[in-house]
């Protein structure tokens, strides 16, 4: 069992040194008063509120997006082609764009925009977050008593970490609804909140505000038809905490949970990957080439480091281009183990990209693997170091030539748990909740299993 560890001290340990073209060019635009340039884009493309990142891009499938130091764009629609001033569309792409820094200056910068209507959330919430126990419940045979469904998320359970020692919350995204649960209630009695655990999984009951499960989510239509308060934060209680970027997506959130917990959450055994990965085949749906640089990763593998993977340590992976390095692995509730490689990071997020062989079906996430934490894999240590949670992937295959690839996407624990974010639209834990960093610890056996010292 491993002690507790200020989360300063996980910090500190995990701080890498920015790579010099990211930090530059941060300067640059800051300088330049790029967020208001970026507004004006925005605005004369259609593509809604907008904010952006500085990272290193790459697809270590494709030669001409390896390592390139990019300014990523996250805005709510796909932007329309139109001429603006020092902003051009190399191609038929809406979503890959050039900035130019000015009429006088050669240099053109690569810009890739992240839209939120080109992003598959893995989530499923709705207006049965706006309250964790629910009113009254009749029926229409019994108005007295009546058995009702209730709304359960089961939450990929990420990293967990304790709040003034005794308080222990999890790092998530949001909760996914699969799970019925009867209970019976007396008129105007208000159902009360529970909760379970399976294995890796925390599962909690959020009735909407009638007691049942809202139209919405019963056709599955929570992320479209989302009707929570832009820029709201919910602290309902003292067991949730969530805060509203948009209309529709929890771009953070944290969880309680309860002492009185019946069935404890299980540490995720990462050696089950190993497991897992030993006996996917030659014939699998994994792409060759991809099959053996996995492989060669995990050779020697011994468990999970004491330490987070900041946004700069993995761009200086990206900038080495040994695929091997790079290889990414989560679990997720809906899928379970699925693997892929380093997609690109800046502060605000990082991707994995998945090839998928002609014919084959997608293997990288499906909704219910929110808050599944990412792993990338250390090479000079062995280890599977935690990145962040995961939150999403692309809507549509990205193609190269005759190659698709997956797309999926999460926020990193390094930012989460630090004391300020200098990105635009981003937020910490410590922002959202109010709890100070000075207050917070991390003990990596309550989350993985095993933990290398």
């Amino acid at each position: 069992m491993t002690s507790f560890i200020s989360v300063n001290d996980v910090l500190q340990k995990s701080s890498v040194q920015p790579v010099s073209s990211v930090a530059k060019l941060e300067n640059v635009l800051k300088e330049r008063g790029f967020a208001s340039e970026l507004k004006s884009w925005a605005s004369l493309t259609g593509a809604g509120a907008a904010h952006y990142a500085v990272g290193v891009a790459n697809n270590p499938f494709d030669t001409t997006t390896q390592g390139l130091t990019v300014i990523e764009v996250y805005c709510d629609k796909t932007p329309n082609s139109v001429a603006v001033s020092n902003w051009k569309t190399p191609s038929s792409n809406p979503l890959r764009w050039q900035y130019k820094l000015s009429t006088t200056h050669p240099e053109t910068l690569d810009v890739i925009v992240k839209a939120r209507d080109t992003t598959r959330l893995e989530i499923r919430v709705g207006s049965c977050l706006r309250a964790l126990v629910g009113g009254r419940a009749t029926g229409p045979n019994n108005p007295d008593e009546t058995k009702i469904k209730v709304d359960t998320g089961r939450v990929s359970l990420g990293l967990i970490f304790r709040y003034r020692e005794s308080e222990q919350w999890a790092v998530l995204v949001a909760h996914g609804f699969d799970w019925d649960y009867k209970v019976s209630v007396k008129k105007g009695v208000r159902p009360v909140k529970t909760h379970g655990s399976s294995k890796n999984f925390l599962l909690a009951c959020v009735p909407a505000d009638n007691g049942k499960q809202c139209q919405d989510c019963l056709a599955g239509e929570c992320v479209v038809k989302c009707r929570m308060e832009k820029f709201l934060i919910l602290a309902q209680g003292s067991s949730q905490i969530y805060r509203t970027l948009d209309d529709n997506v929890f771009d953070l959130a944290i969880a309680k949970i309860p002492a009185s917990l019946n069935s404890p959450v299980e540490p995720l055994d990462v050696m089950d990957f190993v497991q897992f990965f030993q006996n996917i085949g030659n014939n699998s749906v994994y792409d060759a080439s991809f099959l053996q640089s996995a492989r060669e990763a995990m050779k020697g593998f011994l468990g999970v480091s004491k330490r987070c993977a900041s946004h700069s340590f993995l761009q200086k992976i990206i900038l080495k281009q040994h695929v091997p390095s790079m290889i990414m692995f989560k679990k997720g509730f809906k899928t379970g183990w699925t693997w892929g490689v380093l997609g690109g990071a800046s502060e605000k997020q990082f991707s994995i990209v998945s090839p998928v062989p002609e014919g084959k079906m997608p293997v990288i996430s499906e909704p219910g693997d929110c808050g599944a934490t990412w792993f990338i894999v250390d090479q000079e240590s062995k280890t599977a170091v935690p990145v962040g949670q995961h939150c999403g992937r692309s809507s549509e295959l990205l193609t190269k030539g005759d190659q698709d690839f997956e797309l999926a996407f999460g926020q990193p624990y390094y930012t989460a748990f630090s004391d300020h974010s200098e990105v635009e639209g981003l937020e910490t834990i410590g922002q959202i909740s109010g709890f100070r960093s000075s207050d917070v610890t991390v003990r990596f056996s309550d989350c993985f299993t095993p933990i290398v010292a």
